[in-house]
């Protein structure tokens, strides 16, 4: 049996900055029933925060939804972008 020896690292909390802001790429593909493909993606900031039940929230909103490709055989299939994503 060999002897194991844990570690445990510590990293501090960095908050995300006032001014963050990513991209989320969403795919769609079906190749079988009605050949069709899109490609969608959403952009994400933050701002403000929101407090509940005394603990203090960051709020995100979706910024924009951009179809980057669309391509589908059927035009009445074509796909719509997530609610949510």
């Amino acid at each position: 049996m060999l002897p194991l020896e844990k570690r445990f690292i510590r990293s501090d909390y960095l908050p995300f900055p006032d001014s963050a802001f990513w991209r989320v790429d969403y795919e769609y593909n079906n190749p079988f029933q009605f050949p069709c493909a899109a490609n969608y993606y959403f952009q994400y900031t933050m701002g403000g925060d929101t407090v509940i039940q005394s603990h203090i929230y960051r709020k995100i909103y979706r910024s924009a939804v951009v179809a980057d490709t669309l391509s589908c055989t059927d035009p009445t299939q074509i796909p719509v972008a997530p609610e949510v994503g």
